[in-house]
């Protein structure tokens, strides 16, 4: 599958009489047919050599002329493009000895209707700079030092592929170049190459860490890349496919799958590991340990230390997920919590409230709250009973105020919240409870916190949903939360 970004084709009604009349003269039978001088351009095209089919291969790098038969020719890439169909453009030279191509070609090629051809090709830009190796080839150009290079590349498919890897089939990659002048390639390629449906394309490859180890030679030979030195781990930049890893005692083949991950022979499973993932690392390590450690989940924690084991035992020994950067879902990562931590254990990364104050580690943060002590401040009121856990001397303020916040918006509910028989005996009940609220702050004000709490008690019972005494207000949202309005402030004077 291909990402689809083709264009519909669309034919000069010349081409099709020429066509016809060079069927007629039997293609190429300069017995019966005229040759016309055609000169050709073809110098824009990035290509050493290129396929004039009934002249043979030309040079592009310099005008010609070609005495030709009117009929139909192509230009192609010579063979030598791993296997991939070479890219080609067709072109007619007409009975008036005038040249003609699909109006597709356009830019492509210029010249329809005389008798001088000019062959630019598609303008791209192809960026191998990423890619860890030597040099590499671009089928039907030749080899190049992986970079950025602006290219003119007939339309059709193209390859890109490493030099001889040691006896196996050369890593590889193909891409289409669109008559648009587009770049297109197989879905599956997405991520190995970035690009597609633009004129631009970077080969990114696959990223592969490999740490070799060998007790003899100190550095291995990766086919088609260079050479690595023992016991490193080092990272580098694959074409998907088949490579070689070798050196004086160790020959084995792997295989770098489109999905960036390893996969080789299991004769190998006894030599190294790491297979589905993106990380080969040999058993034996020469002495260095996991030289290819790693922070799998981006957490600040290597994965030898994240053991999964649900117990924390010290900083060596997390107990959390390699592959969960937040273990306990607390919205703090894992390597946070160990950081703060500092060797006491809390926060605890495998714990979401680790002081037991039913707030998470992560929102106590946010607040500003510390989520190691169930009372930040000190003062006597749990950090999730206390509406300012920050500030020793905001929850005075808050008792006093609250209540006539309440009071304002118990004025502002409708009358047919409230239950009673008309509309006055409604008014009287939203009024006496906001009385209430009143008469409970300023008892708080005075520093009677018990009498605040008999009068928010008494309001309570005419709203609690119970029969009896009878509710003041209907069932209703409103009511639910005033409810739940008085119940936190009884219970936080009761801490007072």
């Amino acid at each position: 599958m291909k990402h689809t970004i083709g264009t519909q084709m669309v034919s000069r009604p010349s081409i099709v009489v020429a066509a016809a009349f060079a069927v007629w003269l039997g293609g190429t039978d300069t017995a019966l047919g005229q040759t016309f001088p055609i000169q050709v351009d073809a110098t824009s095209l990035s290509t050493p050599t290129l396929h004039l089919s009934g002249v043979g291969t030309i040079a592009p790098q310099v005008v010609q002329s070609f005495s030709l038969v009117p009929g139909a020719y192509t230009f192609q890439y010579l063979a030598g493009v791993g296997g991939v169909d070479q890219p080609s453009i067709d072109f007619l030279v007409t009975a008036d000895g005038l040249v003609d191509y699909d109006i597709n070609l356009e830019g492509i090629m210029q010249g329809a209707g005389t008798a001088s051809l000019i062959v630019n090709g598609a303008a791209v830009q192809l960026d191998t700079s990423p890619l860890s190796a030597g040099s590499v080839a671009l089928g039907g150009i030749g080899f190049i030092v992986p970079q950025s290079v602006s290219l003119n590349l007939l339309p059709g498919p193209h390859l890109i592929q490493y030099l001889a890897v040691g006896g196996v089939n050369q890593p590889f990659v193909n891409y289409t170049v669109t008559t648009d002048g587009l770049f297109d390639y197989d879905i599956n390629l997405e991520g190995i190459m970035q690009g597609a449906g633009t004129s631009s394309v970077t080969v990114d490859g696959a990223t592969i860490r490999i740490a070799a180890a060998s007790s003899g030679d100190a550095t291995f030979q990766l086919g088609g890349v260079g050479s690595l030195a023992s016991g490193d781990c080092q990272s580098v930049q694959l074409l998907p496919g088949n490579h070689r890893l070798s050196n004086l005692a160790v020959n084995l083949v792997f295989t770098v799958t489109l999905t960036a991950t390893l996969d080789y022979d299991m004769s190998l499973d006894s030599t190294i590991v790491g297979r589905g993932t993106d990380t080969m690392q040999f058993l034996d390590t020469g002495g260095i340990p996991d030289p290819c450690d790693r922070d799998s989940d981006g957490d600040g924690l290597l994965d030898s230390v994240e053991t999964n084991t649900g117990i924390f035992v010290n900083d060596s020994d997390t107990g959390t997920d390699p592959n969960n950067d937040d273990t306990d879902g607390d919205g703090l990562l894992d390597g946070t919590e160990v950081d703060v931590a500092e060797g006491s254990g809390c926060p605890d990364p495998l714990d979401p409230d680790s002081d037991g104050d039913n707030l998470l580690d992560g929102f106590e943060v946010t607040l500003g709250s510390d989520p190691c002590q169930v009372d930040t401040e000190a003062d006597g009121i749990p950090d999730d009973i206390d509406p300012f856990p920050t500030d020793p001397g905001g929850t005075q303020d808050f008792i006093e105020t609250a209540p006539r916040d309440l009071c304002l918006a118990v004025e502002g509910f409708d009358l047919s919240l409230f239950d009673a028989p008309n509309n006055n005996a409604r008014k009287g009940r939203r009024n006496a409870l906001c009385n209430k609220l009143t008469a409970a702050a300023n008892a708080a004000a005075n520093d009677d916190l018990q009498d605040a709490i008999e009068q928010l008690t008494s309001l309570r019972a005419k709203i609690d949903g119970n029969p009896q005494p009878k509710d003041w207000m209907g069932a209703s949202p409103e009511r639910d939360a005033l409810h739940q309005e008085i119940d936190e402030l009884i219970e936080l004077l009761g801490l007072l």
